[in-house]
């Protein structure tokens, strides 16, 4: 029994400040849920007053059901018929996030047709802020989700969840590639030598000059970018940003391009 209470006190030493934090913002959420509470209330009241109408509405919406369906029905049918099929795409790469050039495509009784126009397509885009929320969690949660390739640039690291995200994503066969500045890589609390440890390769920037890049490439498809450094302090007490970006090749290529230059002006740990 003492064994296993022995084991188990290291474990939770180390959880103790989180649970601590989590009381501590839990306690100052607790007003904020008290002052809401009247709110909810009345908006209960207001629902439970407006349940009757939406119940008298209702067979009004099932009879009308049969006609909708049938219109929907004749404007499929007169959309076929129409003389011009106009198809919309974008071609590989022009996700923008801003104006990017489409083609349509005129299929009908007239010989095929192209013709260039503008349109929006908005990529999804997904910041995150600390210290109002814990950023390190949602990076975590997308190295677990690496299923090929994780790409790193990183300034100082010394967070361990991140750390210990990493090392799995490469022990379940992900390629994981890493450069950091040279300074940090030595400072005492830098993981670097977990990761070397862990069979990583590590570079580190040897030209003049601070690697003050930090960001992911994740599966050639995902880009993690802010302020963020990968420490624990980053997390917890500075203010600072990352913006998750998905399904933007461009972006991504960019950022590849960039990723290359900082392998070449870097040398193996």
């Amino acid at each position: 029994m003492f064994p296993r209470l022995k084991r188990a006190f290291p474990r939770a030493k180390r959880a103790f400040p989180r649970v601590k934090r989590a009381f501590v913002r839990s306690k100052r959420a607790f007003p904020r849920i008290k002052r809401a509470f009247p709110c909810v209330k009345r908006a209960f009241v207001r629902s439970k007053r407006a349940f009757p109408r939406i119940k008298r509405a209702f067979p009004r919406a099932k009879r009308a059901f049969p006609c909708a369906k049938r219109a929907f029905a004749r404007a499929i049918r007169a959309f076929r018929m129409t003389k011009h099929t106009v198809l919309l795409g974008l071609s590989p790469g022009e996700a923008t996030g801003t104006a990017a050039d489409v083609t349509i495509e005129m299929r009908g009784r007239e010989p095929l047709l192209l013709q260039p126009v503008k349109t929006l397509f908005l990529n999804p885009i997904e910041p995150h802020f600390s210290p109002e929320e814990e950023i390190a969690p949602t990076i975590v949660k997308l190295i677990d989700n690496a299923q090929h390739s994780l790409d790193i640039a990183a300034f100082a690291f010394t967070h361990p969840d991140i750390a210990n995200a990493v090392i799995r994503a490469h022990q379940r066969g992900v390629k994981v590639r890493m450069v950091m500045d040279m300074v940090n890589e030595r400072e005492k609390n830098s993981l670097a030598p977990e990761l070397i440890k862990a069979g990583i390769p590590l570079r580190v920037r040897h030209k003049r000059g601070f690697q003050h890049s930090k960001y992911l490439i994740i599966d050639q498809s995902i880009v993690v970018t802010g302020s963020f450094n990968f420490t624990t302090s980053a997390d917890e007490r500075n203010s600072e940003n990352i913006v998750v970006i998905r399904n933007a090749p461009n972006a991504e290529r960019q950022f590849a391009d960039d990723y290359q230059l900082l392998v070449a002006e870097s040398v193996i740990e």
